[in-house]
């Protein structure tokens, strides 16, 4: 099983089925201050990750 998450220019390996929120946990980023894409489609954090996804984690920027 290989799933990539990535990160700015930053590759993580996974190498088995969680759920996207224990992913973030895995790799130390926060849920809150992060989406996921995966095919160009916005993840939900419950949603579990399935062998040879790409995913791409985009944090979130608020200004005031």
């Amino acid at each position: 099983m290989k799933i990539i998450l990535t990160l700015r220019e930053k590759e993580y390996l996974l190498e088995k089925r969680m759920s996207l929120k224990k992913a973030y946990q895995e790799i130390g980023i926060s849920p809150e201050s992060h989406l996921a894409l995966r095919d160009g489609e916005l993840m939900q954090d419950d949603e579990i990750l399935k062998d040879d996804d790409r995913i791409t984690i985009i944090p979130v920027i608020s200004g005031g």
